[in-house]
């Protein structure tokens, strides 16, 4: 028997799976899947902790090249600090993609509130 016209999955016929961290059921998504609204979620709060993460350990780079570099030569001192603002611009950006991706991987794989076992 197909599904009414009214079905939420963008097929007719086609079945609907709960999301997997707030229970909505949803069409066009794979069991154990997250729904857009919940996946945009798990997005957003990965950005946050990769711009966070990016920006302790540029400012700590930041620091370190600052110190560092107040023993270069005079004549050498303006091309030091500009390398070093663009290591540190590179490292931002390179920091925050990857701590974003771990985030994103960390909050995927923890427990969603349906599925915690119960407690004792």
């Amino acid at each position: 028997m197909l599904r009414p016209p009214n079905s939420p999955a963008p097929w007719p016929g086609a079945s609907s799976h709960p999301c997997a961290r707030c229970g909505e059921p949803t069409g066009g998504i794979l069991p154990g899947d997250l729904c857009a609204a919940c996946a945009g979620l798990l997005e957003r709060r990965a950005s946050r902790l990769g711009r966070w993460t990016a920006l302790g350990t540029s400012l700590g780079l930041g620091v370190y090249l600052a110190l560092t570099l107040r023993s270069a030569a005079p004549a050498w001192a303006g091309t030091a600090r500009t390398l070093a603002l663009v290591a540190v611009g590179a490292w931002y950006l390179l920091t925050y993609r990857i701590a974003k991706q771990v985030a994103l991987q960390w909050l995927r794989e923890q427990r969603s509130p349906r599925s915690a076992p119960p407690s004792s």
